[in-house]
């Protein structure tokens, strides 16, 4: 997981995302929506669990947008080939996207891949919960421009998200991003 960065235009709004931002605070606003994601997924606690993170980067007041897309492999890994020029599937690919000088605040982009986060959390035998509430935490950290490109970069960037994800469970907004009732099949 890396910094990715790519200049370009930031999506539009479109059928099915959901769009939140405080406008007394000038926080940035939160679009949380989903290319191939598994079924399930509860968007206002995702949303919730992306500005508790942003919080706690310093990025709430600092970004414009945040785009959250919950994708499957195939989707992902169109994206990684695309704009990395990697081949297969990866976890999350996060984009910061910095407008011209004077032309506003920067915009945030994070895909994460829900149907991997079900794959990883069934193999470490963890809650699918927390696995996606890591890639969100990861996409989010690296928004604040922390790389993990060697190995004690990627040990303190771990150790900075999994703070954030004790605190996150600590207030209960980990636990419902996925409705147990949801299926989680493909």
């Amino acid at each position: 997981m890396g910094i990715r960065q790519k200049s370009r235009v930031a999506p539009t709004s479109s059928p099915g995302e959901e769009i939140a931002r405080d406008r007394r605070t000038s926080a940035a606003r939160i679009r949380i929506s989903a290319e191939g994601a598994p079924a399930g997924i509860q968007r206002l606690a995702l949303r919730k669990l992306a500005r508790f993170f942003l919080e706690r980067a310093g990025l709430k007041n600092v970004l414009e947008e945040l785009s959250v897309v919950l994708t499957g492999d195939a989707a992902i890994a169109r994206i990684n080939e695309q704009y990395l020029s990697h081949s297969g599937p990866t976890d999350v690919i996060t984009f910061r996207l910095e407008p011209p000088p004077g032309a506003g605040r920067p915009v945030g982009e994070i895909y994460l891949n829900a149907e991997l986060a079900l794959r990883e959390a069934n193999r470490r035998n963890i809650s699918p919960n927390r696995e996606l509430a890591w890639y969100l935490a990861h996409g989010i950290h690296h928004l604040t421009g922390a790389d993990d490109e060697t190995p004690a970069a990627r040990t303190r960037m771990h150790r900075v998200e999994q703070l954030w994800i004790h605190a996150a469970s600590r207030v209960g907004l980990v636990s419902p991003i996925w409705n147990r009732k949801g299926n989680h099949e493909f």
